[in-house]
Order: C-alpha cells, then structure tokens, then sequence
C-alpha cells in the first residue's frame, strides 16, 4: 500500500470457514482507509478442487465474468463486526456459487 499498489486478498483467508470475511481484511482496511471492492468471478468451464472452499480454476478457453460489487469503505470508530457484516453483504450480493 505505501508504494501505491492495491492489495488483493481472499476475505476468508487460507484456511476458511468459506464466505466468513476474516481479521486481516478488516485490519487492512481500517488501517489503511482503503475501500474493500468486492469481486467474484465464475466461467462455464472450471476444474474444481475437493478442498474446503471448493477452489476453482478456469479451463482453457472458457469464458469468464467477472463482477465488481459496491465498494465498502471502514467508518472511523466502526466496530470489526458492523465491518465484517457489511463486507460480507457486499460480497454475497455479487456472489455466484
């Protein structure tokens, strides 16, 4: 963030639970004032992992979307869970499973 690049990270983190936005997501974003832009993306064609979010990878030459949701931006003195409830809202209305 301090040389001008824009984080992207997964908000339920490495090891999950699945769709549960984690402390490091939250962390950055009220650190650093940044708005939290929600992504997700689904193709016609995907390989599917058996692990615990059920990670996708596109198949070549699939045809992929992508969508952006709302931006969420941390309030000054906003509590972690009011954040961690509006970024999953966020996320789950552009979400497709």
């Amino acid at each position: 963030v301090r040389t001008g690049y824009s984080p992207v990270i997964t908000p339920d983190g490495p090891r999950g639970p699945k769709y549960e936005v984690q402390d490091g997501l939250l962390f950055m974003a009220q650190k650093t004032g940044l708005p939290v832009i929600p992504v997700s993306w689904n193709a016609d064609r995907v390989h599917r992992f058996k692990s615990w979010d059920s990670f996708m990878v596109p198949l070549p030459f699939a045809h992929v979307n992508v969508t952006y949701g709302q931006p969420v931006i941390a309030q000054a003195g906003e509590d972690k869970e009011s954040l961690r409830r509006r970024i999953k809202d966020a996320l789950m209305k552009i979400t497709v499973d």
